[in-house]
């Protein structure tokens, strides 16, 4: 008997487990196709999106693709992914920011007002008493201005970093430039952006830079 059989959009590994199965042979080498791996590269090189090889999502032959991008490993979810590559580039996700408490009404402030001069009275009987002079309310103070909330400041830096990458005004390159200049003007050592999310300088620093370019 002849069986014909057709299957589309199946991947190597797919394949190679129904031909197990078909042919009951314990192991069959997946087909690869040469035009989507390249030869085995170092693993100091940088891909396309400037990503050092990193055996968290990255497969172990040490191969990119045609595309340029270095082989991804396989059960690697894009949520996984994602979150890797954010933090190769020196990128974390964003973080909700702290509510920030309404700031209470500032009374008016009531100007002290000298009271006037009481004429003396004369009269033949003996002076009178003055009149009572009426008390001036006190002057309320200001309330203090509000701190700069660094949560807010670093979901700020972090979305203009994200409009930048996407509209092509901020790379990979640029993000590690940002921390040598932050470092540099600062004092500090940080090694990427994630590292300043409580230092309100070094985030204001770096959102001043990010506006100067237009974001």
């Amino acid at each position: 008997m002849k069986i014909d059989l057709t299957i589309t959009d199946m991947n190597p590994e797919e394949f190679a487990q129904i031909f197990t199965k078909i042919n009951g042979v314990t192991s069959v080498e997946p087909v690869v196709s040469k035009t989507d791996i390249t030869e085995p590269v170092e693993p100091d090189a940088v891909d396309k999106d400037g990503l050092h090889w990193d055996a968290r999502i990255h497969s172990s032959n040490h191969k990119m693709n045609t595309d340029g991008r270095w082989q991804r490993r396989r059960g690697v979810s894009d949520l996984e992914f994602e979150n890797v590559k954010n933090e190769l580039l020196g990128v974390q996700a964003p973080v909700a920011p702290a509510p920030v408490a309404p700031v209470a009404p500032v009374a008016p402030v009531v100007p002290e007002v000298a009271p006037a001069p009481v004429a003396p009275v004369i009269a033949p009987a003996p002076l009178a008493t003055p009149a009572p002079v009426t008390p001036v309310a006190p002057v309320a103070e200001p309330a203090p201005a509000p701190v700069a909330d660094s949560a807010v400041l670093y979901n700020t830096m972090f979305e203009k970093l994200r409009i930048g990458m996407a509209n092509g005004k901020i790379a990979a390159n640029d993000i590690q430039n940002l921390v040598i200049a932050l470092n540099t003007q600062l004092g500090t050592q940080y090694q990427s952006l994630a590292l300043i999310k409580d230092d309100i300088a070094a985030l204001q620093f770096v959102i001043n830079n990010l506006v100067a370019r237009g974001l």
